[in-house]
């Protein structure tokens, strides 16, 4: 797979000209492998001269090695006739995917009741990937939390020095009835708690 060029395309009224990058690349392969209907997908940052260093993973389901992506390093990349823009590279080992997939599985009827959004920003030292901190917010909500995008990547400034700010948009929804603040409250108190006791990680201000 291979990502490059602007992040929209041009439109008369608003367009995003902003170079794709890591987290785009990392956003598809997600979407795939959830419509695919794959579980337990880990990604964990890697070191490969083909890749931009610290923008490079490996990627595991259900704990087998099954790729890598990134982006191409710039002296690699300027071996080849590619585009200005940076240039994200995933490379998948289809044959151990495709004994994953699952033969059948249960559809879930579309919500009747309206989410909850909320966004939630916390300052991690660098060690801590994104991917640690989604899979605590998951194992925390539990099911009320239906999906977590990360949005945001900070560092400096108020996050300090050997820190880094990451911010996600959460999703909160109960397929039953319409969640109180009160109840979104709770539990994200209690996600901010897990995640500073867990990762030490603190809610920006």
């Amino acid at each position: 797979i291979l990502l490059s060029g602007p992040r929209s395309e041009q439109h008369w009224q608003e367009d995003d000209d902003s170079p794709m990058d890591f987290f785009d690349m990392k956003g598809v392969l997600t979407q795939m492998f959830e419509n695919l209907q794959l579980k337990e997908i880990d990604f964990e940052a890697v070191v490969h001269s083909t890749f931009h260093p610290g923008k490079c993973a490996s990627v595991k389901i259900q704990g087998l090695p099954i790729g890598l992506f990134g982006e191409v390093h710039p002296l690699v990349k300027s071996n080849y006739d590619l585009p200005e823009y940076p240039v994200m590279v995933a490379e998948l080992d289809v044959d151990a995917i495709q004994p994953l997939v699952p033969d059948r599985y249960n559809l879930v009827t579309v919500p009747v009741f309206p989410p909850v959004l909320e966004d939630l920003a916390m300052v991690v030292d660098e060690s801590i990937s994104a991917e640690q901190i989604a899979n605590l917010i998951r194992k925390t909500g539990g099911a009320t939390i239906t999906d977590i995008k990360l949005f945001d990547v900070y560092r400096g400034g108020q996050a300090g020095p050997g820190k880094k700010s990451l911010a996600f948009n959460l999703t909160y929804q109960n397929p039953d009835r319409t969640l109180t603040d009160e109840e979104v409250a709770r539990i994200r108190q209690k996600i901010v708690k897990h995640l500073d006791k867990e990762l030490g990680a603190q809610l920006r201000s």
